[in-house]
């Protein structure tokens, strides 16, 4: 259940994440937190069962990951718009499609994705 919440509110909330630079400071970063938040909640109370099972996939091609049906999937991914995994790979850690910009006097913080 909780799964299927998560999906339904990343895409209502954020909708398919692209390739950018975020403001910290920005509307974009808070509704990408309030995902990511969930996200951590869902791997947190299920996502121990999950893993490994054909299931994760499934959760994860619904969250927008492009996975191969023959990947193996034994760790978290984020960021899920942004991941391929191809035909025959297999994926032992958690994956996170994201980093923080060095922050300089003149410029507000930022991640990019």
């Amino acid at each position: 259940v909780f799964s299927t919440i998560t999906i339904v509110l990343k895409w209502l909330v954020i909708g398919r994440c692209s390739t950018r630079a975020t403001k910290i400071s920005s509307l974009n970063y808070v509704r990408w937190w309030f995902i990511d938040r969930l996200i951590v909640m869902r791997e947190f109370s299920a996502g121990e069962y999950i893993v490994g099972t054909r299931f994760i996939w499934f959760v994860y091609r619904l969250m927008g990951a492009n996975i191969a049906w023959s990947a193996k999937i034994d760790g978290f991914l984020r960021e899920h718009d942004l991941i391929h995994v191809g035909k025959r790979s297999e994926v032992g850690h958690s994956i996170r499609c994201r980093r923080f910009v060095p922050w300089k006097n003149d410029s507000s913080a930022s991640m990019i994705f």
